[in-house]
């Protein structure tokens, strides 16, 4: 709880096809806790964060650990924007 409070946790849901695994909708980031830096918009690096989402997702739908990319590469993507690695928690949803 202690490291959460530092960095912040980020929810990145999808939801997608069973069978053709193929996205419905654009993904949604839920952050939160996040210290954004200065000149930063919570809403622009949101949006951006959702587009580079798709992008992994599209390139890692295959691989047997789907979720340890996301949450690798969405680390990674705020470690860039915001000031720390937020936790994340991939949430893929089959419809």
């Amino acid at each position: 709880r202690f490291n959460l409070s530092k960095t912040g946790v980020v929810f990145a849901a999808l939801l997608r096809d069973a069978k053709s695994k193929k996205l419905i909708g654009m993904p949604r980031l839920s952050p939160y806790g996040l210290l954004y830096r200065t000149g930063e918009s919570a809403d622009v690096v949101r949006e951006e964060g959702e587009a580079r989402l798709r992008e992994v997702y599209e390139g890692a739908v295959q691989q047997p650990d789907l979720e340890d990319v996301i949450r690798l590469e969405m680390r990674r993507f705020f470690k860039r924007r915001v000031s720390h690695k937020p936790a994340v928690i991939p949430l893929i949803l089959d419809v």
